[in-house]
């Protein structure tokens, strides 16, 4: 009798162990600093890993962003929760471009992940052709990524019309 009480227990006992018993819930950490989730998930009998840190609009910087597995999904007892940090808000400062040729200009907005927006020409008597008079918005702003600057460039000089003087005294 003891013995099919044993194994009846152990029948029972075995899928529940496999199958939930061996499992804890991860916990919530989102919107935590990292030493604050760090410490929860050990409290929870888990190990933290920091993944990669990403970019949030709504989640200040350094605080947690998203976890895997997210919070409330099973983990094996001793697991690892990898935990993404948040680096803030991706903002780029507007270089200065006045005077640069309008190729590089491009260049420099592109490497701050900026685009380039509308491009007006204007007359310019010192900075020649091609060359950016200013942008809009003015270097220093802070904007997000592919919001795009318009520029102003130099068409050169501006042309002075000369009447025809021919067969007239001098």
């Amino acid at each position: 009798v003891l013995v099919a009480v044993l194994l009846v227990l152990a029948a029972g006992a075995g899928p529940w162990w496999f199958t939930v018993g061996r499992y804890t819930p991860s916990p919530a950490v989102l919107g935590l600093t990292e030493a604050e989730a760090v410490d929860r998930l050990q409290k929870a009998g888990l190990e933290a890993e920091i993944g990669q840190p990403a970019y949030s609009e709504n989640v200040p910087a350094d605080q947690v962003l998203a976890s895997s597995p997210e919070p409330g999904e099973k983990v094996l007892d001793g697991g690892t929760v990898t935990l993404t940090l948040s680096l803030g808000r991706e903002r780029y400062d507007v270089p200065r471009l006045g005077g640069r040729p309008l190729e590089r200009a491009e260049t420099m907005l592109s490497n701050r992940n900026l685009a380039v927006g509308s491009t007006t020409e204007r007359f310019h008597d010192e900075l020649p052709t091609g060359s950016v008079l200013r942008s809009d918005p003015e270097p220093g702003t802070s904007l997000r990524p592919d919001t795009p600057v318009d520029l102003v460039v130099s068409k050169g000089p501006k042309p002075i019309t000369v009447r025809d003087f021919t067969g007239e005294p001098a």
